[in-house]
């Protein structure tokens, strides 16, 4: 589990566990949240943004459940895996 010392050993972790699942893409910006309606009008729904946000939360459990209960508290308002990945880099 991440804590404060040993960031680089659980990135390489996570990363290899996140490619394998196919979701390191949620974490390294290639794939940015889609519109949540696919008109101006706000009248058709983009079916694939639920796709999106279900894949998204699992990448972003991945992370919370790999870090250690002082890093955790970092994360618990977070609501999107990018987010997390960007606030543990730091």
């Amino acid at each position: 589990k991440l804590d404060r010392s040993n960031y680089l050993l659980w990135r390489s972790q996570i990363e290899s566990v996140m490619k394998i699942q196919n979701l390191i893409k949620y974490v390294n910006g290639i794939c940015s949240a889609p519109p949540e309606f696919l008109d101006e009008a706000h009248t058709q729904e983009n079916t694939v943004d639920d796709l999106w946000y279900h894949e998204d939360q699992i990448a972003l459990n991945w992370i919370k459940v790999t870090v250690t209960q002082p890093v955790m508290s970092q994360l618990v308002r977070i609501g999107m895996a990018i987010d997390a990945w960007c606030i543990l880099e730091k």
